[in-house]
C-alpha cells in the first residue's frame, strides 16, 4: 500500500486499506501505526492538511508508545511540514528540534542524511526552516528507513 501511495495511486491505496481493514486491525500496534501514517500521507497528497495533521499526530503518538525513536522522528518532521504549510510556524521548530534530538543517536542515519539533518538543525536554530529543507529531511529518512540492513524497531 505504501508503494501505491508512492506511485501516486491514492484511490487504490485507500481502497486497499478499506478492503483489508479487519486484517490490518488484527495485525497489532505496529501495523496500526503504519496504517494511520499511510492515511496521513494520503491526506497530505490530497492537500487535506487538517486530516494530515490529525493523522500524523496520532501516528506519532503510536510510534512514541512503541518506543520507536526513528519513526517518531520521521513522523514529527512530516507533522512539522503540515504545520508549516498551515502557517503554524511556532510548532514547526518545536517538532523539528524534537525529531533532531531523537535522531542524534540513531546509527541507521547515513552520512548524507545526517548532513541534511545538520542543515535542518542550523535552520531551526536560526528560525529559518523551509518546506524544501523539511521535505529533503523526510525523504532522506524514508530512504534510510527502507535501506537494506537497517535494524528493526
Amino acid at each position: 500500500m505504501l508503494g501505491l501511495h508512492a506511485r501516486g495511486e491514492l484511490d487504490r491505496a485507500e481502497a486497499e486499506l478499506a478492503a483489508h481493514r479487519d486484517l490490518l486491525a488484527a495485525a497489532g500496534e505496529e501495523v496500526a501505526q503504519h496504517r494511520v501514517w499511510l492515511k496521513a500521507r494520503i491526506a497530505w497528497s490530497r492537500d487535506d492538511f487538517g486530516a494530515a495533521g490529525r493523522l500524523c499526530t496520532e501516528a506519532r503518538k503510536r510510534a512514541q508508545a512503541r518506543g520507536n525513536a526513528f519513526e517518531t522522528s520521521q513522523i514529527s518532521l512530516e507533522l512539522a511540514l503540515v504545520h508549516l504549510v498551515q502557517g503554524r510556524t511556532a510548532r514547526v521548530k518545536t517538532l523539528a528540534v524534537e525529531a533532531l534530538r531523537l535522531l542524534a543517536d540513531q546509527e541507521e542515519v547515513e552520512r548524507e542524511v545526517r548532513a541534511g539533518l545538520d542543515l535542518l538543525e542550523a535552520a531551526a536554530r536560526q528560525d529559518a526552516l523551509t518546506r524544501q529543507l523539511l521535505e529533503n529531511a523526510v525523504a532522506g529518512l524514508e530512504r534510510a528507513r527502507h535501506a537494506p540492513g537497517r535494524r528493526g524497531s
